[in-house]
């Protein structure tokens, strides 16, 4: 995921403490690890616009948040989200 993405288009401060950086990415699509489900559901949506509503889409995947006390410094966190446009 993209710091533009997870941060600014979701006008968040961007926080380099909270998210895993990727130390050399092939893309600036894939800058850090993700730290939550929405920004990829809004993605998902704003691809949509031409389908009829009502939309309903879910996720249930995994993200990361940095943890100094674990052996790699991160550690992955399950979550869901929803979404429903009516």
């Amino acid at each position: 995921m993209s710091l533009k993405d997870n941060y600014e288009r979701m006008r968040e401060p961007t926080d380099y403490n909270q998210c895993v950086q990727i130390s050399n990415p092939k893309t600036l699509e894939f800058e850090i690890v993700r730290t939550s489900l929405l920004p990829g559901l809004l993605k998902c949506l704003q691809g949509n616009k031409k389908e009829p509503i009502p939309q309903k889409i879910f996720e249930l995947s995994d993200t990361v948040v940095l943890s100094p006390g674990s052996e790699t410094g991160a550690t992955n966190v399950r979550r869901i989200a929803a979404m429903v446009l009516d």
